[in-house]
């Protein structure tokens, strides 16, 4: 009796439902599709009438939250009552793990949990060749914070469109703030089940990819173009907010899936700041006949939000020969 007990209990709370938080974000071409935060139940495919897998292809139960089930969800928030277990399908197409059609469009479609393709670096031998596996989206479980990208193919012949790796995955910077980032990306149809040294000597800089800030997904400002290094100077928008920094386009003319990568926006320190002077130095220099008579001063912050900084205050003189120019200086 006491063996039937310990054989049962595990049993219980292996099945019992779960719900994790995620984002999903959808692109299609140029289009993206607000991220969505969603919470997700293990099971909410079933209850919308798909056909999931019980075992993985490794042969191990499912028993948590998938990319399906998240998939699932996202549909179900953005049409409501439209999307029931009869009409789901017409929404949303899954045949043995895999999507032929979203938000109610036929499309040749890919999916990545964090940037990745969820695989598990197992090299198969068959008739056909070697291949590595990777897990279908009734396969692939998911975890609290997890970031899933839906996106549709540009080249529905060669699946060489690129997958954008952003140098950082998140961003706080101030308002006018100048930082740089590092776009590069790989082509996840034909590399995203390998090992990551595969992965990694087949990501190539985005050279030529349109990058632009927005908020909404609907209006964008450029923001330029990585270099051939995949380098990108960039300047903080003004405003103060959520901001999203999106690559899309092509790189080199090979398509890029649309990505984005959030940034938060805060005030700059300096803009209410209310100097202080705290020291000076004296300046009188003549050098290419240029006279300059000052001082520069060491100023702080009374609010104490912005880092101390020197401003200059000088008067200028020109001799060229003809007629003297006098100039004032003032900067910080």
């Amino acid at each position: 009796m006491l063996l039937l007990v310990l054989a049962v209990v595990p049993c219980a709370a292996a099945e019992a439902v779960q719900s994790v938080v995620v984002s999903v974000l959808y692109a299609d071409g140029e289009t993206i599709r607000p991220f969505m935060d969603l919470t997700v139940s293990d099971g909410v495919s079933e209850a919308y009438g798909y056909t999931v897998a019980d075992v993985n292809h490794n042969g191990e139960a499912i028993r948590s939250v998938t990319v399906l089930d998240a998939l699932v969800q996202a549909h179900a928030e953005t049409y409501g009552t439209a999307y029931t277990a009869q009409s789901a399908k017409d929404y949303f197409y899954v045949n043995n793990g895999y999507a032929t059609s979203a938000f109610g469009a036929s499309k040749m479609l890919g999916f990545a949990v964090n940037g990745a393709t969820p695989h598990d670096d197992k090299l198969v031998t068959s008739e056909w060749g070697s291949y590595y596996t990777g897990y279908a989206m009734d396969e692939a479980v998911v975890q609290d914070g997890d970031v899933i990208t839906l996106y549709a193919y540009t080249d529905t012949q060669g699946w060489s469109d690129l997958f954008p790796i952003f140098s950082e995955k998140s961003m706080d910077l101030q308002a006018g703030e100048q930082t740089a980032v590092t776009i590069r990306g790989y082509s996840m149809g034909f590399y995203g089940c390998n090992e990551q040294s595969v992965i990694d000597a087949n990501t190539i800089p985005l050279t030529g990819a349109a990058v632009s800030w927005t908020q909404d997904f609907k209006t964008y400002q450029p923001a330029g173009s990585p270099d051939a290094l995949g380098k990108l100077e960039l300047t903080a928008p003004q405003t103060e907010g959520e901001w999203y920094l999106v690559v899309r386009g092509a790189a080199n003319g090979t398509p890029v899936v649309a990505s984005a990568c959030c940034v938060h926006v805060g005030e700059d320190p300096a803009k209410d700041a209310r100097w202080f002077p705290i020291g000076l130095r004296p300046v009188c220099t003549l050098r290419d006949k240029v006279l300059t008579i000052g001082v520069n001063l060491h100023l702080r912050d009374r609010n104490g939000k912005a880092d101390d900084c020197w401003a200059v205050y000088a008067l200028q003189i020109v001799f060229n020969g003809l007629h003297t120019q006098f100039r004032i200086l003032h900067g910080v």
